[in-house]
């Protein structure tokens, strides 16, 4: 199992435990949820796709 299959979503769930510690307010809440929707999501892509467009654009942009 590659760890580059999984590395945007460890890195937004990185993210957003790093922003849940240092933002406590409503706003740090609201971003560190959409953080780990977003890293969930992207743990989804690069685990279950191979062809998918979604994973094919992240790779050529990111």
């Amino acid at each position: 199992m590659s760890i580059t299959k999984y590395a945007y979503g460890i890195f937004l769930l990185v993210a957003a435990l790093l922003v849940s510690v240092i933002d406590t307010s409503w706003k740090g809440t609201v971003l560190c949820w959409f953080l780990v929707m977003i890293g969930i999501l992207s743990c989804f892509i690069g685990r279950y796709s191979k062809s998918f467009w979604l994973k094919n654009w992240l790779n050529r942009y990111f």
